[in-house]
């Protein structure tokens, strides 16, 4: 799981008992869980970053 120290030990015991729900999302359509499989980019042009891809809108609704 990414993040800092802190964070680590803030989040995860709670998410360990049962008490918490840890999640991520991936926003891009057709990528499943699959994180490396993303195909947007951000390229700095001009001082400014581009960002070239798709995305939708992610929730936990259902949850």
């Amino acid at each position: 799981m990414g993040g800092n120290a802190e964070q680590k030990r803030k989040c995860l015991p709670p998410i360990a008992r049962g008490e918490a729900l840890g999640s991520f999302g991936v926003t891009e359509p057709g990528i499943g869980s699959d994180a490396a499989a993303l195909r947007t980019r951000a390229v700095l042009q001009n001082n400014e970053y581009v960002l070239n891809g798709r995305k939708r809108y992610e929730s936990l609704a259902h949850v």
